[in-house]
């Protein structure tokens, strides 16, 4: 696994202890860093754009 999307998990785990409304998704894309995305729109755009989700995550734990 990249070291990048497992960067990105610690992050998306922190934040949605945090803010447990939201759902965090870990998204990656070959050749470049894995990003958080917590807006729907933006998760879209992406998914458009070639992303793939790794992980989500809520409440601080991972969900399916």
């Amino acid at each position: 696994m990249k070291k990048s999307v497992v960067d990105a998990c610690k992050a998306a785990e922190q934040y949605s202890a945090e803010h447990p409304e939201f759902v965090v998704f870990v998204m990656d894309k070959s050749r470049k860093r894995a990003v958080i995305c917590v807006e729907d729109w933006i998760y879209r755009e992406r998914i458009l754009e070639g992303w793939r989700v790794v992980t989500k995550y809520q409440n601080g734990k991972e969900v399916s």
